[in-house]
């Protein structure tokens, strides 16, 4: 949250709830990569990129700004020779070697009197390296990459703009080169493009330069990888509640519980909230439950609900609520909502509360199989319900009546005659 509102926004419109570390890279999810250098924490971000990618134009004011050292915007910016130095330790496996632009000057005798040594160190572990190939791999198959694909040629990279779309970026690399483009005006001007200019030109030449090169995979090892298979929705071991799919972790990282997060619950059909039990129409949801034990100790930290200011039509209908005895206080906030078609939080159902849409009892159900007490052929009832056990006006010690009278004092036909038989005639065989 930024000033009341919800931040940072993304590219596409709105927010699309939890999601995949494939699929927040793959489309572009500003939030998700706030949340990740948050977790992190900011200064070892920025140890990070100074001190393991060889960032060189990072100031004291990115250390403590999250939207700079995630999403861009720093306050000196960074150079594209920089970004492409560091995009290629993902190739090298992991490996950061310091950029040049040349080896060595030699005279015309070919003695060398200029030689430009390059410096190279681990910049993080093979296995990390490897992650970061597949996810960069999928932003390039059918993320917001796809603008820089050529075919033959196996290509990762990520995309990046500014505000108003006066910068954009693309960083893609391939096992035999990295480049970095950046596409803006020397005074900031919005950009105005189909898809990302900095993908497209990226393509024109690197298509060129890979022409005749036979494909290959990054040559990064997966020794210390292992396959598991897990929920898509929370990174745990799957369930057979999940849907899931297999990917390849660190083997110090592999999940070790079982996903215990999709729940069912009762939801009116009418307004979209959980039932009550005044609700005529019902269905049933499923949901994800951030709470449950696996979840809650697999993710390690609790999710917070992001709620803006209520609106004066919707403090309206709350205080009307109030008022009523519908609610009992009226919410802090509206919650932020995500995109349709995205997974369903337990936590959003049960923020929003109860239904109130509905507020009379329901009328009970008739049971097809119980027995016809409507009068008409039982003897004398009044107002529908018998006043003397089972046999209308007249109880089995009061033999004076007339068996089988209304309410109306009309007699009932002929189960009103054999009534009073079974009660004067009868009654000694019971």
């Amino acid at each position: 949250m930024l000033n009341g509102s919800a931040w940072p926004v993304n590219a596409y419109s709105g927010y699309r709830s939890i999601m995949t570390l494939q699929d927040a890279i793959r489309n572009s999810s500003n939030p998700t990569a706030v949340r990740t250098a948050m977790k992190l924490t900011l200064p070892a971000s920025y140890a990070f990129m100074t001190e393991n990618l060889g960032f060189t134009t990072l100031t004291n004011d990115d250390m403590t700004a999250a939207g700079a050292l995630a999403l861009g915007g720093l306050s000196k910016g960074v150079t594209t020779r920089e970004m492409a130095a560091a995009y290629a330790s993902f190739a090298r496996g992991g490996v950061y070697t310091t950029p040049r632009t040349y080896t060595e000057v030699r005279d015309h005798n070919g003695n060398v009197i200029l030689e430009n040594k390059s410096e190279s160190h681990v910049a993080m572990k093979e296995s990390t390296a490897y992650a970061m190939n597949e996810l960069l791999k999928n932003v390039v198959r059918s993320g917001t990459g796809t603008g820089a694909n050529f075919s033959g040629m196996t290509i990762a990279g990520k995309t990046g703009s500014t505000n108003s779309n006066n910068d954009r970026y693309f960083v893609g690399y391939t096992p035999y080169y990295t480049a970095a483009v950046w596409v803006g005006y020397d005074t900031p001007t919005r950009i105005v493009a189909s898809g990302n200019p900095a993908a497209t030109l990226w393509k024109t030449f690197m298509s060129k330069v890979h022409e005749g090169l036979p494909n290959k995979d990054f040559e990064v090892s997966s020794a210390d990888m292992v396959s598991v298979t897990v929920c898509t929705q929370t990174g745990l071991l799957a369930s057979s509640a999940c849907p899931a799919h297999t990917v390849k972790v660190a083997k110090d990282y592999a999940p070790t519980l079982t996903c215990d997060g999709h729940i069912s619950v009762t939801v009116c059909a009418d307004s979209g909230m959980l039932a009550s039990d005044y609700c005529p129409n019902v269905t049933t949801a499923y949901v994800l439950d951030l709470s449950q034990p696996n979840v809650s100790s697999g993710w390690g930290y609790k999710r917070e609900l992001l709620t803006t200011p209520l609106s004066a039509a919707l403090q309206a209908t709350y205080q009307a609520q109030l008022e009523e005895g519908l609610i009992s206080s009226i919410p802090a906030g509206e919650p932020v909502h995500t995109n349709s078609g995205t997974v369903q939080l337990y936590s959003d159902l049960a923020y929003s509360g109860v239904c109130t849409m509905h507020t009379t009892p329901l009328e009970p159900t008739p049971d097809p199989d119980a027995p016809d007490d409507s009068g008409g052929d039982n003897g004398d009832t009044t107002g529908g319900e018998n006043t003397g056990g089972d046999n209308g006006g007249q109880t089995p010690s009061d033999n004076t009546g007339t068996a089988g009278e209304s309410a109306g004092g009309e007699t009932a036909g002929d189960n009103g005659q054999f009534l009073n038989w079974l009660l004067n005639n009868g009654g000694t065989g019971r």
